[in-house]
């Protein structure tokens, strides 16, 4: 249920939410595993502010 909301929020722009949704995605929490996808998210919140402090593998090409 948490991944639906944040989501819903990191589709509205939340960067929190984006991060948060990242982190889920990424770790299989309450989803399927996507590192791809868990990245995409990364990049959007990093994109509003949000610090990428042990995130260098969302630059990676295999994950663009």
């Amino acid at each position: 249920m948490g991944v639906s909301y944040y989501t819903v929020a990191a589709r509205l722009g939340d960067p929190d939410a984006q991060q948060d949704l990242a982190f889920c995605i990424a770790n299989g929490k309450g989803c399927k595993k996507d590192r791809k996808e868990a990245a995409k998210w990364y990049r959007a919140a990093v994109a509003q502010g949000v610090s990428d402090v042990g995130l260098a593998w969302i630059y990676k090409e295999k994950y663009q």
